[in-house]
């Protein structure tokens, strides 16, 4: 249980700021250094700036996917699209019972620094949207609103 919440607050912390778009040059080296050691020879689609942290959205063996750092440069957890199928039994029947008149939109498995993974996934309703994120066996953790970039700089 302490786990579960542990997992929770981080992710609340890192995912209620709002996204802000940033120009390679707006990356501390340190951050840039420390996604080059991780992923060698990827390129960096854009970078964003997440309350204290940095994120780089990239293509990791086709997938979409995003890699948080620390300004420091620490790994913090890495987010890669999956298909809904992937998912697991226990969030899909969650998200149908719970959200009968929402599609699910798209999903996504976040692994940790200790490789230890959280799902989120994107319900859509009209204009409405949101997540949900499941722990690794499908056990709802929490709802958020989606994020939104702002500050566009491209």
């Amino acid at each position: 249980m302490k786990k579960l919440i542990l997992i929770a607050s981080s992710l609340c912390m890192i995912n209620t700021a709002r996204a802000q778009d940033l120009k390679v040059t707006e990356v501390p080296d340190l951050v840039k250094q420390s996604f080059s050691k991780v992923y060698p020879n990827i390129k960096v689609d854009a970078w964003e700036k997440e309350a204290a942290n940095y994120e780089a959205e990239f293509h990791l063996n086709n997938v979409e996917s995003s890699a948080l750092f620390s300004e420091q440069g620490n790994f913090i957890e890495l987010e890669q699209e999956i298909v809904l199928t992937d998912l697991p039994k226990a969030a899909i029947d969650y998200c149908h019972l719970n959200y009968k008149d929402y599609k699910l939109n798209e999903a996504a498995i976040i692994k940790d620094v200790y490789k230890r993974a959280t799902y989120e996934v994107e319900l859509k309703k009209g204009k409405e949207k949101f997540d949900l994120l499941f722990d690794e066996q499908g056990n709802f953790v929490k709802k958020e609103e989606v994020e939104i970039s702002i500050n566009k700089k491209h």
